[in-house]
């Protein structure tokens, strides 16, 4: 019975769209180094696809541990995975797109990692003890999607304009898009540093060091 709940959830709705994710992202992937417009069209579709998975979860009460990790993992590898070829194209920015994959990465999972430390279900359950910028970003699904197209979309138009040098229309977006993306960044510093200090807090609690003490001793 528990095999058959397990495939029941693999197959719940949001997790078949994080699948199709996962697939057009690896299109996108493949065709990156040779054709700028079928990347775009197939990276944009798994990007967009991250809210509809999200709706369907709740239209079906079909919300789960795996679905949401599966969710971020889309989302970091993606990103990730641009930015590779970002510094394939752009050769002087190789250290700030480190500096982002890094970040990115560190931040979402030491979030996620505190989140179920401390008993929370997801890690965009926010408490009053995060900052307010965190609770704006996490509690309001409009802020989230803003920030992160606004994300997405400097890099997306990082990579159209190494195709497309003297295009007005994605040079716009792009310095459009810097605001969103250094607040973005602001956001995973803050996230970083917020969900170390919580594990930091367990690591401190009476309880944990107790047990810590305990095993000193039995060693």
């Amino acid at each position: 019975m528990a095999v058959d709940k397990n495939l029941e959830v693999l197959w719940y709705w949001p997790n078949i769209v994080g699948y199709a994710r996962i697939i057009t992202a690896f299109i996108a992937f493949f065709f990156m180094p040779i054709n700028p417009w079928l990347t775009f069209w197939f990276y944009m579709f798994s990007f967009a696809a991250d809210g509809l998975d999200g709706y369907l979860a709740r239209l079906f009460h079909q919300s789960t541990r795996f679905g949401a990790c599966l969710d971020m993992i889309t989302d970091r590898f993606a990103t990730a995975c641009l930015c590779l070829v970002l510094a394939r194209f752009y050769p002087d920015w190789t250290l700030l797109l480190q500096a982002e994959v890094a970040l990115d990465l560190s931040s979402h999972y030491i979030q996620m990692y505190a989140s179920l430390s401390t008993g929370k279900s997801s890690h965009k359950s926010m408490d009053e003890t995060k900052s307010r910028l965190m609770r704006l970003y996490y509690e309001h699904r409009s802020v989230l999607a803003t920030l992160c197209a606004g994300n997405e979309v400097f890099f997306v138009c990082a990579y159209m304009l190494h195709w497309y040098p003297t295009s007005m229309f994605w040079l716009v977006l792009f310095v459009i898009s810097v605001p969103f993306i250094v607040l973005k960044q602001l956001i995973n510093v803050i996230q970083l540093c917020s969900a170390s200090m919580a594990l930091i807090d367990l690591d401190t609690t009476p309880p944990v060091m107790e047990v810590r003490k305990d095993a000193a001793l039995v060693e």
